[in-house]
């Protein structure tokens, strides 16, 4: 969204759109292509939630969303159980009870600062984190050999904290800026970024329309 904000009603057609892509064929493992076509519909529900946080808080949307996460959750471990058709986890069952997840974890859990600060550069994380764990991974793995928990510590650190530090570095300089993590030349930050800000610090205007809304 460098270039144009999309509205809610494109992000849903990209999203099904990577659903269908992931179900359909075997995407290229090369810069992790797959796994970031896979991850795509939940980013993009999460940059929709983020858009309309306060239209969607709804008791509704909350009871809709557990049942959703219940009911793929029971059918899963019934047909482990059972023998029944394991779900795909490129189906659409496995996609919502994804996205309805994501709505009750960022509509419902508690504000963690640690979670705040790494979700400024959600974008630059989805973006990057395979390329930097996949990388330190070779190298680790070519000079030692470490335990698995400690191992797949240091990748999680890598896959966080690598893409953090990159938005860091190429963030101030234009043109590395818009080619490495989608943010325009000008400087204007990503959209899920001034999201973010305006959900977090609301301008008078909307805080009036909450309001009346509530009222």
């Amino acid at each position: 969204d460098a270039f144009r904000r999309p509205s809610w009603v494109e992000l849903c057609v990209a999203g099904f759109a990577a659903v269908m892509i992931s179900r359909t064929f075997q995407i290229t493992t090369f810069f992790s292509l797959n796994g970031a076509c896979y991850l795509l519909p939940f980013f993009v529900a999460g940059m929709i939630l983020r858009m309309y946080r306060a239209q969607l808080k709804t008791a509704d949307l909350t009871t809709i969303a557990i049942a959703v996460v219940a009911i793929v959750i029971l059918m899963q471990q019934a047909s482990n159980a059972f023998g029944g058709n394991e779900i795909s986890r490129t189906s659409v069952p496995a996609a919502l009870c994804g996205i309805c997840g994501t709505y009750l974890m960022l509509v419902h859990c508690p504000r963690m600062r640690l979670a705040e600060f790494v979700g400024r550069y959600s974008y630059s994380i989805f973006l990057w984190h395979s390329v930097a764990a996949s990388g330190a991974r070779h190298l680790l793995r070519a000079h030692t050999q470490l335990p698995n928990a400690v191992e797949f510590s240091l990748l999680l650190a890598v896959g966080l904290y690598g893409p953090i530090l990159l938005h860091r570095l190429v963030g101030p300089v234009p043109i590395l800026s818009l080619l490495a993590l989608g943010v325009r030349a000008s400087g204007r930050k990503p959209h899920h970024v001034a999201a973010a800000n305006a959900t977090t610090h609301p301008a008078p205007a909307q805080i009036s329309d909450v309001g009346r809304g509530r009222r």
